[in-house]
């Protein structure tokens, strides 16, 4: 009895599909043209067959893994949510901790150059800076976003190993 199809599988297997029609466009590329009397190693119509049905076997996957994670559900913070919502998140989760991170979060003094004066001399001013949170409540905020993309994470993975495709 061979293992049911499992959006896990599914996912390694495009992946290596989609790895073959690349190296099925690159051999057809050389099959297109030749010198006279040294023909390719492989034959255009028979390289273009193999490609078409590598196609056809990516896009069919590809189809089933969106259907699945269309109907595959999660529980996530007390609401049931979709596959396809939960990647979602997990993408907006990861792009928060992004933008959290380059927050510039300078407080206190800083002595900035203005200019100079009548006699050439270089002109400061004290500049205050102040800001939202402090590098500690960042890294609080950010810990907890982390938190909640490892438990997404957990869940996608799960549900990845769990959910079966139809194709």
């Amino acid at each position: 009895m061979s293992n049911p199809l499992t959006i896990a599988r599914g996912l390694r297997r495009a992946k290596q599909v989609k790895g073959r029609v690349a190296d099925l466009r690159s051999r057809l590329a050389g099959t297109t043209t030749w010198k006279d009397g040294a023909k390719p190693d492989f034959t255009f119509e028979e390289t273009l067959e193999d490609h078409d049905k590598a196609v056809a076997e990516l896009v069919d996957l590809r189809t089933a893994i969106a259907r699945a994670n269309a109907v595959g559900t999660v529980e996530f913070e007390g609401e049931t949510i979709v596959l396809t919502k939960a990647i979602r998140l997990q993408d907006e989760l990861k792009g928060r901790i992004t933008l959290f991170k380059g927050f510039d979060l300078r407080q206190g003094d800083d002595r900035v150059h203005t200019g100079y004066d009548e006699r050439s001399r270089m002109v400061y001013e004290v500049v205050t800076h102040k800001a939202v949170w402090t590098e500690r409540m960042r890294a609080e905020k950010i810990e907890a976003l982390r938190a909640r993309l490892e438990t997404l994470n957990e869940l996608i993975e799960e549900a990845n190993h769990t959910t079966r495709l139809e194709l």
